[in-house]
């Protein structure tokens, strides 16, 4: 079946489209001829180039969503799609952290999801579409030193999403998670600028966070195009029996530690900041 073969009526909605996965999304929904809701907080008010809409929204603020919808609600009264890219990472040691950006970032990862996936549920429900989380590779591995909070929210958002899934069946509507690896975004030049922050900050760990630092930016290296992603993107949004999880570039020496016994891990990991 073709991309855009009986989707000519169908609506998306996607947060965190203003750059990134999420604009690559929302770009390739747009060709195969939905109506998209573009959501971002760039977007400092609404606007329309045809059946692509630019709609304001902050993840982290209820009455901002509220108002979101407020406004998609005058053009649709159904999603076929809602996919939550908007995210942030956050580096630097757990105990030299601020609890306001601990905050922060799972206000945005993981509440922001919630309050999305909230809003649009009747919209969704009325077309029996489908929600798509976006995960982390990290959503599934263990943390590595001074890149923990990511994680973390990712871990919480796999939990979200299979509660999600598991209560929304009933309904016919689909819960779908892809765990991203290493795309060329902003995100890449966010983790060296974050990090660089961190190392001017740290009391505890001065040698330690540029040995860190090195070993997740070789992963990084690895990053590939964006437009590679949009082939499991597509499956998420239009298979018709979705797989529960999709994968897409994730980094085989991070899967291939994780593998290993965490004791063995701990050690590897010492290792490498000690030398």
């Amino acid at each position: 079946m073709k991309d855009n073969e009986n989707k000519q009526q169908q609506c998306a909605l996607i947060t965190g489209a203003a750059s990134g996965l999420g604009k690559m999304a929302a770009n390739y929904l747009l060709e195969c001829g939905l109506t998209v809701f573009a959501c971002d907080r760039e977007y400092k008010e609404n606007s329309r180039e045809k059946n692509m809409h630019f709609v304001s929204m902050d993840v982290t603020n209820d009455t901002s969503v509220k108002s979101a919808f407020d406004y998609i609600k005058t053009i649709t009264q159904k999603l076929d799609i809602v996919s939550s890219f908007a995210g942030i990472i956050s580096a630097g040691a757990l105990l030299e952290t601020d609890n306001d950006e601990a905050l922060r970032i799972f206000n945005v990862n993981v509440l922001g999801a919630h309050r999305v996936n909230k809003a649009a549920f009747e919209l969704v429900r009325r077309a029996k579409g489908r929600y798509i989380n976006i995960s982390s590779e990290y959503g599934i591995l263990n943390a590595v030193p001074f890149y923990t909070l990511y994680p973390a929210t990712k871990h919480a958002l796999e939990m979200y999403n299979i509660g999600l899934r598991r209560e929304l069946k009933m309904f016919g509507i689909k819960v779908v998670c892809i765990r991203p690896g290493a795309f060329s975004t902003n995100i890449i030049n966010d983790f060296s600028s974050l990090f660089g922050k961190a190392i001017e900050k740290t009391e505890l760990y001065k040698t330690r966070f540029d040995k860190m630092k090195a070993l997740m930016g070789s992963e990084f290296n690895k990053a590939k195009k964006t437009t590679a992603f949009i082939k499991t993107f597509k499956k998420a949004a239009f298979s018709k029996k979705p797989k529960f999880y999709y994968k897409a570039n994730n980094s085989f020496k991070m899967k291939l530690l994780n593998i290993l016994p965490e004791k063995l891990q701990d050690k590897l990991i010492y290792n490498i900041l000690i030398k």
